[in-house]
């Protein structure tokens, strides 16, 4: 019986996802590294099979070998664009907002990882990468599921995290902005924030200060007043803001009396003990 053309695609995918995994495993990087660009394209192509998972398994732990090397910056960069790629492939007549429903969350969240690892490691040679990254990133905290809008989320808030000042407070400005244009048009239509809106905000500002677990600079005292104002907004939003503030609290509880607390009015600090879901705050 002869084969049909998906199935001797799906074959030669899987071979050459295995025989690239056996290459890295033995000679990685000396062996693959004048080769890695194509190889990862090649990846990337492969990836969008999304209904066969053990491919997708492969691939994942292809990347996740190559995110443990350390690469020159050009290479780097590559492989950061091959991941824009791979979890925001879109046709060139489809929007932004239309883009993120192409890839799999499965397929998301793994790349979300292993995008973690890579920026973690090249962290100096990706500064000057920021806005490529931050873009990336913002567009899928958007994504209709949970898993991948929350590691979105945490992605960016450790890029933020070893980012310039200056890039922290233009975030910071970013998201109190949207709140203001998000409440001015509640107000004006006389209706509800949009949950899908709204979970945005939430994830925004989790982000920021997830990027400062050993500091509260001023401009991030109205980010925690202003997240935690939000109750009751759903099981997702309600989850995200405790861990959020629950998070905060354990990176900053030791020096809180000496450094902190006085920034805040008792008012403010009972308003953020409330987010503070079984958490003591003094």
């Amino acid at each position: 019986q002869q084969m049909s053309p998906q199935k001797k695609l799906l074959q030669i995918s899987r071979t050459y996802s295995m025989f690239v995994l056996l290459l890295i495993r033995t000679g990685f990087p000396t062996m693959i590294t004048p080769f890695l660009n194509r190889i990862i394209d090649a990846l990337v192509q492969v990836s969008f099979m999304a209904s066969d998972v053990d491919l997708q398994d492969t691939v994942h732990r292809i990347f996740l070998h190559i995110s443990t090397a350390i690469f020159p910056k050009s290479t780097s960069r590559h492989i950061i664009l091959d991941i824009q790629k791979q979890v925001t492939y879109s046709h060139p007549e489809e929007s932004a907002t239309e883009l993120i429903q192409h890839t799999s969350w499965r397929l998301k969240t793994q790349t979300l990882a292993v995008l973690q690892s890579i920026v973690f490691r090249h962290q100096f040679f990706l500064l000057d990468f920021a806005e490529t990254l931050s873009s990336m990133l913002l567009t899928l905290m958007r994504d209709p599921s949970a898993e991948v809008k929350h590691l979105s989320m945490e992605t960016l808030g450790g890029f933020m995290l070893i980012s310039p000042e200056e890039t922290k407070q233009a975030l910071t400005k970013q998201f109190l902005e949207y709140h203001n244009t998000l409440k001015k048009t509640s107000k004006r239509k006389k209706k509800e924030i949009n949950k899908d809106d709204l979970h945005y905000l939430i994830l925004g500002l989790s982000a920021i200060i997830l990027a400062h677990p050993y500091s509260v600079p001023g401009y991030l005292k109205p980010v925690l007043l202003l997240l935690s104002e939000y109750e009751n907004v759903d099981a997702f939003g309600d989850k995200e803001i405790r861990n959020t503030f629950t998070n905060f609290w354990k990176t900053h509880q030791d020096e809180w009396d000496m450094k902190y607390a006085e920034m805040f009015t008792d008012d403010e600090k009972y308003q953020i003990k409330l987010s503070l879901s079984g958490s003591y705050f003094a």
